[in-house]
């Protein structure tokens, strides 16, 4: 059999993409002709000569998968449900500032050239111990940040001011161990400050995360899917509306089973940041039309730490057993 000279089966196709730039549809002949162009289009040692920006995307995507190259299953799961991921588009949401207006926030996630990169939207989540009396109150244990295409940005075990009575390791995760080298509350609040500023904050019951890390945040800056409207549910006769778990949204939304032991940060704030997309281009306009009314409440600050003190510092017990089921 002849073999098909490369440069024929060039030119040919590009003659047919040209014609199909004037015709609103191609014939079936003609369809059959540019799939056969299109096959032959291969050089003698196999190599696909239409791969290059396929391979490109796997690259990007690979990026994202972590340094090593292995995937949390959750976080494939993520991907696959809401089909997030590198596009072919160029632009690089991190050379925005932090102050972008907020229709562009409609697009959605974009191709990253640097998947570690710090884009505009972020997500948060922590875990926590209980100090005083019987664990009563919480203290930050860990937190993790992952930016818009869920890339961990963040991930620190954090050592509590006061003594460790009750780790919760049952939901928590966290084990004494875990707490031997980890750094201050102040270096980590101050770091998370710096990475958070002026830019969108999503989380789940994300005050709670906001306090043990002794922080405040723009109210117009914060997405709470705790406090969303369209994702609570309605109770009693009245159709009141409560928060849901996160664990119960990722189910329902996501199909996703989380925290079904001990929580893991980096899964949470994925699945509040993949929440948040599925619903970003209703909430953005939302917020648009009703700027004057924010999603929830949440201090206002510049996003800088505030002042230690023991009020701050822990949550009491009944909040904290709350919190847990969110």
């Amino acid at each position: 059999m002849k073999k098909p000279n490369k440069f024929k089966t060039e030119e040919f196709l590009s003659s047919k993409q040209v014609e199909l730039s004037k015709k609103p549809r191609l014939s079936e002949k003609e369809q059959r002709l540019l799939a056969q162009a299109t096959v032959q289009l291969v050089e003698p040692d196999g190599q696909d000569l239409l791969g290059a920006g396929q391979a490109a995307s796997q690259t990007a995507h690979n990026e994202a998968c972590g340094a090593d190259g292995t995937i949390n299953p959750n976080w494939q799961a993520l991907q696959s449900k809401l089909q997030v991921g590198p596009r072919k588009r160029q632009k690089t949401e991190a050379a925005a500032p932090p102050g972008r207006k907020a229709k562009e926030l409609l697009k959605g996630p974009v191709q990253l050239k640097d998947s570690t990169a710090v884009t505009q939207v972020l997500a948060v989540d922590c875990e926590m111990v209980g100090v005083g009396p019987d664990g009563a109150r919480s203290a930050l244990a860990r937190v993790c940040i992952v930016n818009n295409l869920g890339t961990v940005l963040l991930d620190k075990h954090v050592q509590p001011s006061e003594r460790v009575t009750d780790f919760r390791t049952k939901y928590s995760g966290i084990r004494p161990a875990d707490l031997k080298d980890a750094e201050s509350l102040e270096d980590v609040a101050a770091e998370v400050a710096k990475l958070v500023e002026g830019r969108i904050l999503v989380g789940h019951a994300i005050t709670n995360d906001l306090q043990v890390l002794l922080l405040g945040h723009p109210r117009r800056l914060i997405r709470d899917t705790a406090f969303y409207p369209p994702l609570m549910r309605k109770v009693g006769p009245t159709g009141r509306l409560k928060p849901q778990a996160l664990r119960n949204l990722a189910a329902a939304q996501l199909g996703l089973a989380i925290q079904a032991g001990e929580h893991s940060p980096v899964d949470d704030a994925r699945a509040t940041l993949y929440l948040y997309h599925r619903h970003r281009k209703d909430w953005e306009h939302s917020l648009q039309h009703a700027s004057k009314h924010p999603p929830m409440s949440a201090p206002a600050s510049t996003g800088q730490p505030v002042k230690s003190s023991k009020q701050t510092q822990g949550l009491d017990m009944s909040l904290a057993l709350e919190m847990a089921d969110l």
